[in-house]
């Protein structure tokens, strides 16, 4: 299941035409809507409505492993012209200066860029990035549910230094969103590829059987080394194990910790 979470109904309504989404008939704090595949939820604006909607419609659906999110919404920006779409790279939150750096591990359609949230809205461009008001606490929430390659934020440049942030009529922020259908449907079948493939509970991740020879390990301990191959070499498919990074005397807490450390070193963002 992928779940969409927009601030507004003006954003949300291209997304619930083209997906055939209907309004669940429960009373919830949040607007919600689905279909077989898709949730959407609509946070209302602001960073923490964001993570509170996010929060809420992961305890709503249960604990599901591997699900996918992506935020959806208008933005800012210092450089790019307006009706923009792009996915983030970096997000940072202004208040408290912390920053997150979504894995897009597919060649996205759009262009990618940089993010601020702030908690509200001002004249200032900060040069080569853009601004919103959810991405931060939508972000750091929805990494918790899942693997952070599942979690990502799309944005549409609703103003910039040339044409100053003004008060968007309802329309006019639809058909922003309307016009990046064709991307985000593409980001949203690369999403539920991803799902598919850190579903397959089967399958063996490379050296898997050849890091087991190395030492005794717990059965939790077994599965996290095959999360930890299975992400490394979703990252980067040709990756190369070099056993000579596994500290001896093989321990188990090591050679995660080595596996991690290799996760984090992959490069996979497509400019």
């Amino acid at each position: 299941m992928l779940t969409i979470v927009t601030a507004l109904l003006c954003e949300a309504r291209p997304l619930i035409s083209d997906f055939n989404l209907k309004k669940v008939p429960e009373s919830h704090p949040y607007p919600i809507y689905r279909n077989d595949e898709l949730n959407l939820v609509i946070s209302g604006i602001g960073k923490i409505a964001s993570a509170s909607a996010t929060a809420y419609v992961h305890a709503l659906n249960g604990s599901c492993n591997h699900s996918a999110w992506l935020n959806i919404g208008l933005a800012g920006h210092s450089d790019y012209e307006l009706e923009t779409g792009f996915l983030a790279i970096k997000i940072i939150d202004q208040s408290c200066h912390q920053s997150w750096y979504p894995s897009i591990i597919f060649e996205p359609s759009c262009q990618t860029g940089m993010l601020i949230t702030v908690d509200q809205v001002g004249k200032k461009y900060h040069p080569n990035y853009g601004v919103d008001m959810e991405a931060s606490g939508f972000y750091a929430t929805a990494c918790r549910f899942t693997t952070s390659e599942l979690v990502q934020c799309f944005k549409v440049v609703s103003d910039n230094p040339q044409t100053p942030v003004r008060k968007i009529a309802a329309n006019e922020a639809s058909k922003l969103i309307s016009d990046q259908m064709e991307h985000i449907s593409s980001i949203i079948d690369a999403l539920g590829q991803l799902q598919t493939e850190i579903d397959t509970p089967n399958q063996t991740p490379p050296f898997f059987n050849e890091i087991m020879a190395l030492c005794k390990m717990t059965h939790s301990e077994q599965l996290l080394l095959r999360e930890k191959l299975k992400r490394l070499f979703l990252l980067n498919p040709n990756h190369e194990m070099d056993f000579s990074l596994f500290v001896k005397p093989h321990q188990s807490k090591d050679i995660l910790f080595v596996l991690e450390k290799l996760i984090s070193e992959q490069k996979v963002l497509f400019q």
